[in-house]
């Protein structure tokens, strides 16, 4: 089936969406809610990207982008990316990935370490927790945050 026959059809729910991503500013917490620097109320309605899917190469980014858009998600998260070392390809990929959901509405959030797990002396995969309190994984991810951006 090719995908674009969905294209301004009912099921096509990408004419939702408030492209591009980011336009209204920052986003805050207000209270229980969030809200754009220009007042706009924020709602985010999303889906997981995970581990080698998250540096998909063009045409796969292009078609992935233009899938999520049509779900109508306007959020992706990026999770379990950091197994893998970033590489200027990989960067490269994200990067080009990114931009392409962006244009499209869609806003993105990296979960940082979110695998990591250990106690400080054994670090091994799965428990997410630690990233908040073991001081090398905080440092990790501070350096894949610096990576990212």
């Amino acid at each position: 089936v090719d995908e674009k026959e969905f294209d301004g059809t009912i099921l096509d729910s990408s004419k939702y969406l408030d492209a591009p991503a980011g336009k209204h500013g920052r986003l805050k917490a207000d209270g229980e809610s969030f809200v754009f620097a220009d007042g706009t109320k924020a709602k985010f309605w999303g889906t997981n990207i995970t581990g080698q899917a998250c540096c998909p190469d063009k045409e796969t980014a292009e078609k992935t982008a233009s899938r999520i858009a049509r779900c109508g998600y306007n959020l992706v998260r990026f999770v379990d990316m950091d197994k893998e070392e970033l590489t200027a390809e990989r960067l490269e990929r994200l990067s080009y990935f990114q931009s392409l959901l962006k244009e499209k509405g869609i806003y993105t959030y990296f979960s940082l370490l979110g695998t990591a797990q250990g106690d400080g002396e054994d670090i091994k995969d799965g428990w997410k927790l630690s990233g908040l309190f073991d001081d090398e994984l905080i440092d990790r991810q501070k350096k894949f945050a610096k990576t990212i951006s």
